[in-house]
This record gives C-alpha cells, sequence and structure tokens, in this order.
C-alpha cells in the first residue's frame, strides 16, 4: 500500500512539472516572457524616471521606476496618440495630430487643460513640446517656423524660417526641449539643435525612424547592436553594446538612472546598467 501511495505521488509531481515546462516554452516561443507584458506604442522617462506608455489601445498607462502600473488616462474621442511629452512630470503633454490637439495631464494622469491648434490658426503642425516655463513649443510647417505659445494659442516667441537657415522642407516628428536646448528630429534629415529662444545652433546627422532621447546634453539612441549617445557640448561619441540582452524584435531603448528599458512591440524588459 506505501509502495502504491508513493508511486502514484511521483505520477502527480511528475505531471505539474510537465505542466509548468510546457506552460513556460509556450511563453517563452510566443515572445511574452518580458517584464511589462503590453503592446507599446511610445515610451518616455520622465526627470523622476516613471515611465509613461501608450499602448495599442490608444490607453496612457503610468508607471514607476520599476514595473508597478499607478495611473491610467485614455480618450478615444480624437484619434491615435501622436506624442507624449513628459518634461514636466506635473503637467505631461499629449498631442492627436489629426485633430491638431494638445491634452495636458497632471501626474495622476487626470486632464487640466487642452488646446485645438486648428482653431487657434495653426494648421499645420506635425509635433509639439513642453517649453521650460510652462508654455508649449510647436512645429508650423506652414511658415517653417518653430514658435512657443500660451496654452490659449498666443504666439510668444517665433524663430526665424528654416528656410533662412538653409534647412530646406524640414518636417521633424519629434521634438523636445530640455536644460535651454530644443531639438528637431527629422528621419530623413537628421538632428537640429536649437537654444531656448529658438536660435539655430547646429545639425547632427542622425536619420533614425525612432524618437531619441535628449537630455540637454546628450543625443542617445539605438544603433543596430548598441546604445549610442553623442554629447553635443562636448562632441563625445560613446557606445554600450546591448547584444547579450537583446531579443529579435527590438524597437527602441530608453536609460533611466540604473536601468535600460529594452521596448519591443509585445513589451518591455527592464536591464540593470553595468555598475
Amino acid at each position: 500500500m506505501a509502495e502504491k501511495t508513493i508511486f502514484f505521488t511521483l505520477l502527480i509531481i511528475l505531471a505539474f512539472s510537465c505542466k509548468s515546462i510546457s506552460e513556460f516554452q509556450t511563453e517563452d516561443a510566443t515572445g511574452k516572457d518580458y517584464d511589462i507584458n503590453i503592446s507599446s506604442i511610445l515610451m518616455r522617462l520622465d526627470p523622476l524616471n516613471n515611465m509613461v506608455l501608450v499602448d495599442d489601445k490608444n490607453f496612457i498607462h503610468r508607471y514607476t521606476n520599476q514595473t508597478e502600473k499607478t495611473f491610467t488616462y485614455n480618450d478615444n474621442t480624437l484619434g491615435m496618440i501622436s506624442h507624449v511629452d513628459v518634461t514636466d512630470p506635473l503637467k505631461i503633454v499629449i498631442y492627436k495630430k489629426d485633430y491638431g490637439v494638445a491634452i495636458f495631464l497632471d501626474n495622476t494622469l487626470s486632464e487640466i487643460d487642452r488646446i485645438n491648434l486648428y482653431e487657434n490658426g495653426f494648421t499645420e503642425i506635425p509635433c509639439v513640446a513642453s517649453s521650460n516655463d510652462g508654455n508649449l513649443w510647436i512645429y508650423d510647417y506652414t511658415d517653417y517656423r518653430i514658435k512657443k505659445i500660451t496654452q490659449d494659442g498666443r504666439v510668444i516667441l517665433e524663430s526665424m524660417s528654416m528656410l533662412d537657415f538653409g534647412l530646406q522642407n524640414i518636417k521633424p516628428f519629434h521634438m523636445q526641449e530640455r536644460y535651454g536646448k530644443l531639438i528637431l528630429q527629422d528621419e530623413n534629415q537628421g538632428i537640429f539643435l536649437f537654444d531656448n529662444l529658438g536660435q539655430y545652433i547646429q545639425p547632427f546627422p542622425f536619420k533614425l525612424q525612432n524618437e531619441v532621447q535628449f537630455d540637454g546634453s546628450k543625443i542617445c539612441f539605438l544603433d543596430g547592436n548598441d546604445f549610442t549617445c553623442y554629447n553635443v557640448e562636448r562632441y563625445q561619441e560613446f557606445s554600450v553594446p546591448i547584444g547579450e540582452h537583446k531579443k529579435t524584435g527590438l524597437k527602441n531603448i530608453k536609460a533611466g538612472d540604473k536601468i535600460f528599458y529594452y521596448i519591443y512591440a509585445d513589451g518591455i524588459d527592464i536591464i540593470p546598467k553595468r555598475s
């Protein structure tokens, strides 16, 4: 009797073990073994290392600097979100390019204000960005100028035409200001650096489809099997190999203070930086 009991006990243990192995293999084979399983369209890191994601259903999710989801926002009334700026964690900007609407959220992803750029006379705005004084940068493709506007649509600063700088047909998909520097990113022509008065400084020949990460002094981006950063003040470039942790389908990488975020179509892996 004791031998039969032991035999059946072993069978039960084996059955559960086989099931666990099978489940693990299925999860791994379908590529769902990420630290955060989410179909992400956009991902941003704020200065406090909180992560803001836009998923394929147009929801915005805010995470702590690890994997804890804290807040969610959704508004499907005006099309898909084309841009998110988290430079100010207390005043997040989301932009819906198809309708020319910028929406301002607080740090709990609650809406605090919005502006319809079309209704304020701006008809072709490919991207927007937070300014360091609480206003909004826009790139106006109708006259090729960078403009800073208030939340009620009043222009308080504008650059010269890009044509005056010798820049032809610039149509950026990403712009960002950090610490008195502003970048425009055009996937066909590279990255253009301006000061916070809209004065053109210089170009950088990084022609990329994914938006770069910019902290005011460094432009960082995924470059094949490397995560590359270029210092715009010292004109120095350095790279970190990422092949060791890379999986098939890597779309982009963002760098936090102590970790890297590897971004895939169906999830995000969190990789500690080497000390």
